[in-house]
């Protein structure tokens, strides 16, 4: 679990056919961090590539808000935001790269950060 407040920086990436990414959580707390990240396109395939943040209270995961980067082949996508969860906290952090076309995802990968694995 995320929990430690004198935690400075956790990281979680994955790379998927097509796109690769990367999240930095920075001094996260149960309900809070600042995320920091970017996604690149990195396939000449026709799809567009897009990243998003997932938080896990111990019980359900929330999958938040995709951020799409449509420019093609060879372009980054960089992010800066913060999540805040009051209602059941961000106790695991983790991420999910795609490769996309329109709204349908066609690949993706998964990482999570934090003490284990979220609960499935």
């Amino acid at each position: 679990m995320v929990t430690n407040a004198n935690a400075a920086t956790y990281n979680a990436a994955c790379r998927t056919t097509g796109a690769n990414g990367s999240l930095t959580f920075t001094n996260p707390t149960a309900l809070y961090t600042p995320i920091n990240g970017w996604v690149n396109d990195n396939a000449a395939d026709g799809h567009h590539v897009a990243i998003r943040f997932i938080s896990n209270n111990t019980s359900t995961t929330k999958y938040w808000p995709w951020h799409h980067e449509y420019g093609g082949h060879g372009t980054s996508l960089v992010i800066t935001t913060s999540a805040t969860d009051s209602s059941g906290g961000l106790n695991y952090l983790g991420l999910q790269v795609a490769t996309m076309e329109g709204s349908r995802v066609v690949d993706i990968c998964t990482d999570w950060v934090g003490s284990g694995s979220p609960p499935s």
